[in-house]
């Protein structure tokens, strides 16, 4: 029985996604499983911001309950320019919603959005986060961070498709990991993909550069 302490906003924060982590990994295989069960901070709405035409943005505290890979609304933009469909399934504690990658804040949940989602949840009945289960939720995302390529996943990234624009320098680091692990280990079949894959990103990121240079 878990006889912990609620979660505390500190606590929340050890498990938040935010922007900067989606944006590097969201193409990577074990995205869904690492985002799922984290919270995030997700701008829900414009308003009117002090009767000005300003604009202020509106956050919203969330968990993570699930991911639409396959995106059943249109194609949108990341802000680094990439398309994406991939919509994330969130519970904002009174009610659930999907909501766009670019939706999600860089900054940590405030003190407010942290109250109001804990309301929510009293409100729809449901228990409170404790010490206990978000500590486990920060070690579970931890270990997803961590993640090394098995050679499943590193043959299938060497198919890849040519054209998709992927963030190639953390690629580059957890493909390192695993070669330096397949060369300690002498396992042949994962040291070749994984050198196969690296020579692969290394050459798109040269032709990029030399398109660049060209304009």
């Amino acid at each position: 029985e878990d006889t912990s302490d609620p979660a505390a906003l500190k606590d929340i924060w050890m498990a938040q996604s935010r922007w900067e982590w989606i944006a590097a990994n969201w193409r990577e295989p074990y995205f869904v499983k690492g985002i799922t069960g984290t919270f995030v901070r997700v701008q829900f709405q414009q308003a009117n911001y002090g009767g000005t035409q300003a604009l202020e943005k509106k956050y919203r505290m969330a968990e993570v309950v699930g991911v639409d890979m396959e995106g059943k609304g249109k194609v949108y933009n990341l802000r680094n320019g990439d398309k994406c469909k991939v919509r994330l399934k969130l519970d904002f504690g009174s009610k659930k919603d999907q909501c766009k990658l670019i939706h999600v804040s860089s900054h940590r949940i405030k003190e407010e959005e942290f109250s109001l989602y804990c309301h929510g949840l009293q409100d729809s009945h449901k228990e409170l986060w404790t010490e206990k289960q978000v500590a486990q939720k920060y070690r579970d995302f931890k270990q997803t961070v961590e993640h090394v390529y098995s050679i499943e996943e590193v043959r299938e990234m060497a198919k890849g498709n040519e054209g998709a624009s992927v963030d190639s320098s953390t690629r580059l680091v957890k493909l390192q990991r695993q070669l330096e692990r397949a060369r300690a280990e002498n396992d042949v079949d994962a040291l070749t993909m994984c050198q196969k894959e690296i020579a692969l990103i290394k050459e798109k990121e040269r032709k990029r550069e030399d398109a660049f240079k060209a304009r």
